[in-house]
C-alpha cells in the first residue's frame, strides 16, 4: 500500500513537473525578455516564430496556414499585429485566432469574432472588385507586447503562390521561421530561393512528399539611400504549381512559352467589334502614310473614348472583358483596354500582342529565369520591322511608343498564339528624361530683380511633375511652385501649367513671373550675385560608415539652365569663380559656366547636370556623397558686380 501511495506522489510530482515546464515553455515564447540583443537593434517588431504550411491537394486546391508569434517593440511595429486573410471566389479564409501577452508573457486578451472585420477595397473609385479581406489588428497599450496570430486560406484554382518572404519588411527581425510545403501524391512545384544557402529538407511520409525551409536569427534590416530592390539582400523563396487548373482552364508554368499559352487560351476569342467600329477603324485610318500613324490614331481614339477602370471579378484579373463590351460601356482594366486597341488594329490588319509585366515606378523586375505568374499589368506591343510600337492603354496622356516610369526598363512577357516569351521594354536615356529652365533675370541698382521662366519637363520627369501638380488648386500650384524656387524674398506675379501635346515623348510646361528683392546683395558699389538661385540642389545623402547594400539609381535623367541676366548700367564683372565648373563621377556629370558680355551688360550662366542608370558596390557610397556634396557646393557660387561710377 505504501508502496503504491509512493507509486501515485511520484507519478504526480512528475506530472506537475511537466505541467510547469510547458507553462515556463509557453510564457518564454511570449515573454520579451527572452529576445537575444542582436534582434532588438534598428527592430520595431520581432518575429518569434512563423510558421507557413501549404498543403497541395490537387492541381485545383491547396490550402495554406500561417502561425506567428511576434512582440511588438514600439508604436512603429504596431502594423505587424494585424491578421489580413484576402478571400473571393477562389481563396476562403477560416480558422482565424489571435492573442495578446504583456511584456512578462502573460495572457492579456484574446480575439472575439466582432474583432474581425470584413472589408472590401471598393470604394467607389476607378476599383470594382469580388476580392473580399477579413481583417483583426490586435494592439495593447503597453510595449513591448506580444500576439499570436493564426489562420487558414483555402485555394479553389490552383493558380500561382505568393512568395515567402520571412522578413518582409525593414525594421523587422526574425528569430525563427519556416516554410513547410506537403505536394499530395502526384502534386509538383517549382521553386526559386533567394539569399538562401541551404537547399530544402525533403522527406516522404504517407504518401506526400514535405519541402521544408528554415531561416534564423536574422536582424533587423534598415532600408539604405539609393540601395537595391528588397529582394536583392533579404531571403525569399518563390513558389509555382507545375500544373495547375482554374475554372476549367489548365497551364503549366515550366516555361514561359506554357504560361503564355494559358494566358492565350484564357483570352481567345474576345475581340469581336460591331460593324460599325470596324468601318469606323478603316475610315480614320484609310489615309495615314504609316504604320505607326495608324498605331496612334487607333491610341488616340482609345485615349478619348475610354477610360481606365479596375475590374477584379471571378477570373477578371487575368480574363479580359470582350471588345464590344468596352465599346458599348467606355471602360475597361489594363487588359480589356489592351485587348480593345489589340481588336481595333485587327480590323486595320496591323497585328499586335498582349503583354504581361510587373509595373509600378519603383517596382522590382521579375525573376526572368523562373516562368510564374509575377506580373500585375497588361500593355500592348505592336511589331513595325525592327523596331516595336509600346503602348499602355490605362494612359489617356501618353503618345504610343511611350512607357514611362511605370513599366519601362524590364521583362515583360509576349503573348502570342504560339505562346509566350521574354522580351525586355525600352529603357531611356538621361537625355529623354529632361528638365530644360529658361530664365531672364532684369536687375535694377538696388539689387532687385524682374524674373521670367519657363520650365519644360519630358520622359520621367513630365511624368512626375504632371501627377504632382495636375490635380491642384491654383493656390496649391503657388505654394508648389514657392516650394521649388531656393531664392527667398520673392512675390510670385503669375503663372502657368500646361501639357505640350506631340508625339514621341510627352511633355509638360510650367512658366512663372516673380518680383524679388535682394536677389543681388549690396555692398557700396558692388553686388554679389549668386547665378543659381532658382533650383539648387540641396541633396546631401546622409553619412554611413557602414554601409552595406550597392549604390542603385534605375532612372536616369538630365536638367539643364540657362539663366540670362541683364545688370543696370554702369555695372560690369569684378570678380567670378574660374570657369566652367565640373564635376564628374560614375554618379553623374555636372558642369556650370557664366560667359558675361561688357557692351550688352548680359550675364549668361548656364548648368547641366545629367545622372545615369547605375548600379556601383557598398564602398563606392561615399564618392556618392562627395558628388553630390560638390554639386551643391557649385550651385551656391557668387559672383561680384560693380559699379564704375
Amino acid at each position: 500500500m505504501q508502496n503504491t501511495s509512493l507509486f501515485i506522489i511520484n507519478r504526480l510530482a512528475a506530472f506537475a513537473i511537466l505541467l510547469i515546464g510547458a507553462f515556463v515553455a509557453s510564457f518564454a515564447q511570449f515573454s520579451a525578455a527572452d529576445i537575444p540583443d542582436s534582434l532588438l537593434a534598428n527592430a520595431h517588431a520581432v518575429i518569434r516564430k512563423s510558421d507557413h504550411m501549404i498543403v497541395m491537394k490537387s492541381d485545383r486546391k491547396s490550402e495554406t496556414t500561417i502561425d506567428q508569434i511576434i512582440t511588438i517593440l514600439n508604436r512603429h511595429g504596431d502594423e505587424f499585429a494585424t491578421i489580413y486573410a484576402p478571400y473571393d471566389k477562389f481563396y476562403s479564409a477560416k480558422d482565424i485566432s489571435g492573442e495578446i501577452y504583456d511584456a512578462s508573457g502573460a495572457l492579456v486578451r484574446k480575439l472575439k469574432p466582432n474583432d474581425i472585420q470584413d472589408v472590401s477595397p471598393n470604394d467607389g473609385s476607378s476599383f470594382i472588385s469580388d476580392h473580399h479581406a477579413l481583417v483583426a489588428t490586435l494592439k495593447h497599450d503597453h510595449y513591448p507586447y506580444t500576439v499570436h496570430l493564426h489562420y487558414t486560406m483555402g485555394q479553389n484554382g490552383l493558380f500561382s503562390f505568393p512568395p515567402w518572404y520571412p522578413q518582409f519588411e525593414e525594421n523587422l527581425s526574425v528569430e525563427k521561421a519556416r516554410l513547410e510545403i506537403i505536394a499530395s501524391e502526384g502534386q509538383e512545384f517549382r521553386f526559386k530561393a533567394l539569399n538562401l544557402n541551404d537547399p530544402p529538407q525533403v522527406a516522404d511520409e504517407k504518401g506526400n512528399t514535405h519541402y521544408l525551409w528554415k531561416v534564423g536569427a536574422l536582424k533587423a534590416v534598415e532600408t539604405e539611400t539609393v540601395g537595391p530592390p528588397w529582394r536583392d539582400y533579404v531571403p525569399a523563396v518563390y513558389l509555382a504549381p507545375t500544373t495547375f487548373e482554374i475554372q476549367g482552364y489548365k497551364g503549366s508554368n515550366l516555361s514561359w512559352r506554357d504560361f503564355g499559352l494559358f494566358f492565350h487560351a484564357l483570352n481567345k476569342d474576345r475581340d469581336n467589334l460591331p460593324e460599325e467600329l470596324k468601318q469606323k477603324v478603316v475610315d480614320m485610318t484609310r489615309d495615314l502614310p504609316t504604320k505607326k500613324d495608324k498605331v496612334q490614331a487607333i491610341y488616340r481614339y482609345l485615349q478619348e473614348n475610354t477610360r481606365y477602370v479596375g475590374i477584379q471579378l471571378g477570373l477578371g484579373g487575368w480574363q479580359t472583358f470582350d471588345a464590344e463590351y468596352v465599346y458599348k460601356n467606355g471602360y475597361g482594366d489594363c487588359k480589356a483596354l489592351s485587348n480593345y486597341a489589340k481588336s481595333m488594329l485587327k480590323a486595320i490588319e496591323i497585328p499586335s500582342y498582349a503583354v504581361l509585366i510587373k509595373a509600378g515606378n519603383n517596382a522590382s523586375d521579375i525573376i526572368p529565369d523562373f516562368s510564374s505568374n509575377q506580373f500585375n499589368h497588361a500593355i500592348l506591343c505592336v511589331p513595325d520591322g525592327k523596331d516595336t510600337i509600346w503602348m499602355d492603354c490605362t494612359m489617356n496622356n501618353y503618345p504610343a511608343g511611350y512607357l514611362g516610369r511605370f513599366t519601362e526598363d524590364r521583362h515583360a512577357l509576349v503573348v502570342t498564339d504560339s505562346g509566350g516569351f521574354l522580351t525586355r521594354t525600352p529603357a531611356s536615356p538621361p537625355e529623354a528624361n529632361q528638365q530644360r529652365r529658361k530664365a531672364n533675370v532684369v536687375l535694377d541698382t538696388k539689387g532687385s530683380a524682374i524674373v521670367t521662366v519657363s520650365v519644360t519637363a519630358t520622359g520621367y520627369q513630365q511624368d512626375e511633375l504632371a501627377q504632382n501638380t495636375e490635380t491642384l488648386s491654383e493656390r496649391e500650384k503657388e505654394n508648389w511652385l514657392r516650394s521649388r524656387i531656393s531664392a527667398k524674398n520673392f512675390n510670385i506675379k503669375a503663372f502657368t501649367f500646361e501639357s505640350i501635346p506631340g508625339s514621341g515623348s510627352p511633355a509638360y510646361r510650367y512658366t512663372y513671373d516673380i518680383d524679388a528683392i535682394n536677389w543681388a546683395s549690396a555692398s557700396g558699389s558692388r553686388f554679389f550675385l549668386a547665378p543659381n538661385q532658382l533650383e539648387r540642389s540641396a541633396y546631401s545623402p546622409e553619412k554611413n560608415d557602414n554601409r552595406q547594400q550597392p549604390v542603385f539609381s534605375k532612372y536616369p535623367y538630365w536638367d539643364t539652365d540657362t539663366i540670362e541676366y541683364h545688370l543696370p548700367e554702369g555695372y560690369t564683372m569684378e570678380s567670378m569663380p574660374s570657369m566652367p565648373l565640373r564635376v564628374e563621377s560614375t554618379f553623374g556629370t555636372y558642369e556650370a559656366n557664366i560667359e558675361f558680355t561688357p557692351e550688352s551688360r548680359i550675364l549668361r550662366y548656364t548648368r547641366s547636370l545629367l545622372v545615369p542608370k547605375t548600379r556601383q558596390p557598398a564602398e563606392t557610397y561615399e564618392d556618392y556623397r562627395t558628388f553630390w556634396r560638390d554639386v551643391s557646393k557649385a550651385d551656391k557660387i557668387q559672383v561680384v558686380l560693380s559699379s564704375k561710377s
